[in-house]
């Protein structure tokens, strides 16, 4: 397995190359918009038979088509992660009070309202064998505590190293102190502001964020572009209607957070029916930088698109830290951008 320098190395050495567009080896719109499953396959309700932020909501999601999926995350009282939306344990367990009050074992030890316990974010991750989006809960109405930034950044990053899995992890949050911990402890992990509209873009960008994931009826194609122009990936939340995942797709969202990753992946499925790979594509190899025919004719003519297979980036253990530098090569945008 690579290590995180070499990676880095590999990708300063990319960033030094003339620009290439490779092959298109994947249907564009694959390429282009993540299908992220929300709380695995969507929220608690009596319409969806999976719990949300359970291990088998998540198993759930990716057999739907869900190509990275999103979990929320909190602190335990002895410093560990548990999978859990609510700062309060009232409405979704037999339990009450504070997620940030209870310990893991404690948190374990309740029954979440339609059957299952909660998962710890480790139990998660090995569960899950595409790409996360790990979103960090902030108590910010209910009065419930929260850890300092930094040990709650320092928690996380702990995990992101542990990993080896070949996949993208990112790490999101509507608070931005959060983030700024994280961003202080690695330049290299993957980071979106989560807000209700792209405004906050301008200011992500200049707090070093990838990413901006914004409500999706507060987005236009305006809103987009001025987004993808500071060099940041676009993601909305939370769209379920057929109609809107494919307006959203058309647009050029880079990453759709669904309750219906389903419905998203039969809009891909029609979408891509037709598409046939360059032959000259190279299997099993997303990395074009290497390449012979990377030279070859048709590239750099602005029509081809990145044979990555990841949204943001990729990686494997302490490599997929190194996503800051990897998410431009990687976009699932096309490369002329």
């Amino acid at each position: 397995m690579k290590t995180l320098p070499l990676i880095l190395l590999a990708a300063a050495a990319t960033l030094a190359a003339p620009s290439a567009f490779a092959q298109q080896c994947v249907c564009p719109e694959r390429e282009q918009t993540v299908n992220c499953g929300h709380r695995g396959t969507g929220n608690s309700s009596a319409e969806n038979p999976f719990i949300e932020n359970t291990v088998e909501s998540m198993m759930q999601a990716e057999l739907e088509g869900a190509t990275m999926v999103e979990i929320d995350v909190q602190a335990t009282s002895d410093g560990d992660l548990v999978v859990f939306h609510d700062d309060e344990l009232d409405d979704l367990t037999d339990g009450t009070g504070c997620v940030t009050e209870l310990t893991t074992a404690e948190l374990q030890a309740l029954t979440i309202d339609g059957g299952g316990t909660i998962p710890t974010l480790l139990e998660a991750l090995d569960a899950l064998d595409g790409d996360v989006n790990i979103e960090l809960k902030d108590s910010d109405v209910s009065g419930c505590p929260n850890p300092p930034a930094a040990d709650l950044a320092s928690a996380v990053f702990q995990i992101l190293e542990a990993d080896i899995k070949e996949r993208t992890i990112i790490v999101t949050s509507f608070e931005q102190g959060i983030l700024n911990a994280l961003r202080t402890i690695s330049v290299e992990v993957y980071l979106g502001r989560i807000a209700f509209s792209s405004s906050v873009a301008p200011e992500a960008a200049n707090q070093d964020m990838h990413a901006v994931i914004s409500r999706w009826d507060q987005l236009d194609s305006t809103d987009l572009e001025a987004t993808h122009i500071l060099n940041m990936d676009q993601g909305i939340y939370t769209v379920n209607d057929p109609l809107d995942l494919r307006t959203a797709v058309d647009m050029g969202v880079d990453m759709i957070i669904t309750d219906e990753p389903d419905e998203l992946e039969a809009i891909f499925a029609e979408l891509c029916a037709d598409f046939v790979p360059d032959p000259e594509c190279d299997e099993g190899d997303d990395d074009d930088s290497g390449d012979d025919d990377d030279s070859s004719e048709g590239d750099g003519d602005g029509d081809g698109y990145s044979c990555s297979s990841s949204v943001i980036g990729s990686g494997s253990g302490s490599a997929a830290l190194a996503l800051g530098l990897l998410a431009g090569l990687r976009r699932r945008r096309p490369s002329a951008r």
